[in-house]
């Protein structure tokens, strides 16, 4: 950690189910990495949660940081995970990055996910590896309005067959504070994925307030 930049590196390995990680996914904890990040700038620990809350809510950013799911099973598997995040901070300006690594591989008889998906169901891949990268840039115009860009690409592949998916978000936002306890936000929205063994794409555009 420096003045201006907060770093995070872990490593997990464990046994774990799709629910357990739904629940807790072992990935970097969003507010408590923000606190960190806001900790140089802001020393009293009420005021600093009160703006990560804020500052959460302005970017709508998830719980935690790099932490999209390989897809969906009810099989025990052994899951290894590298993740790190680096965040810059300066007067007017935020910037997150989160790479990660995960690797996964079934530890109980595939007969444990009969009549749950058919072979090729998109959400339904065991044994995968899954490697992404997210980033935001959070932008104070004023005191109480702000420019968010946020960017997530995710790629993940079957250890079992020749099956890629690749998955790209990206958003545009303003935010503006209206109370204390209200923001409001317009937001322009990206999202885009390719199935490699189904040939299936997608493509969303859309706008939200």
């Amino acid at each position: 950690r420096s003045r201006y930049t907060t770093w995070n590196v872990s490593y997990n390995e464990d046994i774990t189910t799709t629910q357990q990680q739904l629940l807790d996914s072992g990935s970097i904890s969003t507010t408590a990495f923000l606190d960190q990040v806001f900790s140089a700038t802001i020393a009293d620990p009420t005021a600093r949660a009160q703006a990560v809350e804020a500052f959460i809510r302005a970017t709508n950013l998830p719980a935690t940081l790099a932490n999209p799911n390989a897809g969906l099973s009810n099989r025990f598997f052994l899951q290894k995970r590298l993740q790190g995040s680096v965040a810059l901070n300066t007067g007017k300006s935020t910037v997150l990055v989160s790479v990660y690594n995960t690797l996964r591989r079934p530890q109980t008889a595939v007969s444990d996910n009969v009549g749950l998906f058919t072979g090729g169901n998109q959400l339904f891949i065991d044994e995968s590896r899954q490697r992404g990268v997210s980033g935001l840039w959070n932008l104070r115009l004023t005191p109480s309005t702000s420019m968010n860009l946020n960017a997530r690409y995710y790629r993940t592949t079957s250890l079992l067959s020749n099956r890629t998916d690749d998955n790209t978000l990206v958003t545009l936002g303003l935010s503006h504070q209206l109370s204390p306890k209200t923001t409001g936000t317009v937001e322009l929205r990206r999202y885009q994925g390719s199935y490699s063994q189904t040939g299936t794409d997608f493509r969303e555009n859309a706008i939200s307030a």
